[in-house]
Parts: C-alpha cells; sequence; structure tokens
C-alpha cells in the first residue's frame, strides 16, 4: 500500500538519518506517530496463567502490581529523561518529534527481540511449574516482572541510540 511506502516499521536509524537530515515531512511523521498509537493500543500478554487459590495470592498479586507499577514509572522516567539528555548533548531540536517518530520501529524491533525472549520464559515456566509445584507461579511471575523491566530498558537503549543519530552526535555507522 502506498501509505506504508515510506515507513520505518524496524530500520530506526534509517530513520533517525532522515531526521537529522530534514528530509523526514510532517506526513511521514504523523504516519509514524498514528501506527506507533495504534501498536501502543494493543496488549500483549502471555498466554499462561496458574491456578492459585485467591488466599494464596491476593496481598503477593497486589504487592507485585504495585512494585512492577513503580518499576515501571522510574525505567520511563529515567529514560524518557536520558533521552532527552542525549538529543540535548546534539542538536538539541524537535525532541518530542524525533521520539515519536522513531517510538514506532523502536517499539518493533523490541518487540521481535520479546517475542523470541517470551516464548523462552513461557517454555520454562510450563517446564518448572510441573517440577517445583506452589512455589512455580511466584516464580513465573517474578520471571515476567524482570522480563517486562527488561523490555523496557531495551526499548530505551535502542531509542537513545538512535536518538543521537537524529540529533547529529553519532551518524550511524
Amino acid at each position: 500500500m502506498k501509505f506504508f511506502k515510506d515507513v520505518y516499521f524496524i530500520d530506526a536509524q534509517t530513520l533517525a538519518s532522515e531526521i537529522s537530515s530534514d528530509r523526514l515531512t510532517e506526513y511521514q511523521a504523523v504516519k509514524h506517530l498514528l501506527l506507533f498509537m495504534l501498536l501502543a493500543g494493543l496488549s500483549f500478554k502471555v498466554p499462561m496463567d496458574f491456578p492459585l487459590e485467591p488466599s494464596s495470592y491476593d496481598m503477593a498479586q497486589v504487592t507485585y502490581s504495585i512494585v512492577i507499577f513503580i518499576l515501571g514509572a522510574v525505567v520511563t522516567v529515567l529514560g524518557v529523561g536520558h533521552s532527552y539528555r542525549v538529543n540535548s548533548r546534539g542538536d538539541s531540536k524537535d525532541f518530542v518529534l524525533r521520539f515519536m517518530v522513531l517510538s514506532l520501529p523502536v517499539t518493533i524491533r523490541t518487540i521481535l527481540i520479546s517475542v523470541a525472549i517470551g516464548g523462552m520464559i513461557l517454555l520454562i515456566g510450563t517446564l518448572l511449574y510441573e517440577q517445583l509445584g506452589n512455589i512455580s507461579p511466584y516464580i513465573y511471575y517474578s520471571a515476567i516482572g524482570v522480563y517486562t523491566l527488561s523490555m523496557s530498558l531495551l526499548f530505551f537503549a535502542i531509542m537513545k541510540r538512535n536518538i543521537s543519530i537524529a540529533s547529529g552526535i553519532d551518524q550511524g555507522v
């Protein structure tokens, strides 16, 4: 389709170079933003759940959710802040535009990596469930928490690299 002709789904370095050289049009930027927002609206969940008795996990589940939420918020705040500082060390222009437009290929690249890692976690979790009994769900949920935070860190590492290219610090060589 013509709409997708100039959309960089995975190649964030080329997109960052396009931004750096002022060749990215506003229409291209809007297409990247729109596709990213659609992608961000999807919910990805490992299709596996462990049957736990409500009395055994209510407080643990609430605590787990709060801790993961807080850690995720910290990673996001630090990741965006670090990306902003990287952009400021370059030409210090158009940070929001760069971040939003680069979010599409950076997110897709992160998803591709996370699918492979998530598959391994799913396989290991399935094997451990039978062998470890009641404790395996807690190990599984802990692994998912570490996995989720790791994917957020990976997203910001890839973003930092491409923001540095877009701001002229690194030429992507």
